[in-house]
């Protein structure tokens, strides 16, 4: 992958809004059943749960650096997983808006600051580069 093709990917990254931190409470889904006879039943999800996306900005070793923070609501000891892009959807206009990935590996949170924060990679089955995505699903 390129420099220019990394750089501009980063840059999207941290432009793009779902890339912040997400929190999602009490998700209801009621009891009903449907007409071809499937039962769906109410689903709770703890007050905690932080749903994050992020980016690779920075890797020396088994140390990775990351987009996201204690601010995002990253905290230390938190595994991430980590994805490698394989395709990008595009308009007509060429905007991107949509990407398949792949999970490539998990990483720990060592260090903690406001906007970034630093963790070692545990397990990859593929090289982890900056500009891979990392997030908790």
């Amino acid at each position: 992958m390129s420099d220019i093709y990394k750089i501009v990917l980063i840059l999207a990254l941290l432009l793009t809004p779902s890339f912040t931190k997400t929190k999602v409470v009490n998700v209801i889904v009621p009891r009903v059943q449907s007409s071809d006879g499937i039962l769906e039943e109410k689903a709770k999800i703890p007050e905690d749960f932080v749903s994050l996306e992020g980016a690779v900005i920075g890797r020396e070793g088994d140390l990775v650096v990351i987009n996201l923070g204690e601010k995002h609501g990253v905290r230390k000891d938190m595994r991430l997983f980590v994805y490698k892009i394989t395709g990008l959807a595009r308009d007509e206009a060429k905007n991107i808006i949509g990407m398949e990935r792949i999970p490539i590996g998990v990483f720990k949170i060592d260090k903690l600051e406001d906007e970034t924060s630093m963790g070692s990679i545990q397990i990859s089955s593929f090289p982890v580069e900056i500009g891979d995505l990392v997030g908790t699903r």
